[in-house]
């Protein structure tokens, strides 16, 4: 049962994350990464995460390190989806310790599921 707890919240958090954040095109290209966009994913990801994992605990722990970090700036340099999904999840990884928790990039919208 836990295990399906953490493969449907890992799926919840990459379509949390692709349809915000990268959706958007212009000419083929897909832009870079805005402030907006990352305040927006972040907070969509800190969302689900309150919404459906497994381990409650950890849930205000990572919300407040990504809150924290976003407003260092340390999120600011990255441009690219795929480096900014790479990152968070890193940074939520070290406090969680979940190899199923992480953060994936999509050029394309996902559907969002209709059951959470």
């Amino acid at each position: 049962m836990r295990n399906t707890h953490i493969r449907y919240f890992a799926a919840l958090v990459a379509a949390a994350i692709a349809i915000p954040a990268f959706g958007n095109f212009f000419g083929g290209e897909i832009e870079p990464l805005t402030k907006e966009t990352k305040d927006t994913t972040i907070q969509a990801l800190v969302k689900q995460m309150k919404d459906v994992y497994f381990f409650t605990d950890l849930t205000p722990k990572v919300e407040q390190d990504l809150l924290a970090r976003n407003a260092k700036g340390e999120y600011d340099s990255f441009t690219s989806g795929e480096e900014f999904a790479k990152k968070l999840t890193e940074d939520m990884n070290a406090l969680c310790h979940d190899a199923h928790l992480r953060v994936r990039f999509s050029k394309d919208p996902l559907p969002v599921r209709k059951n959470n």
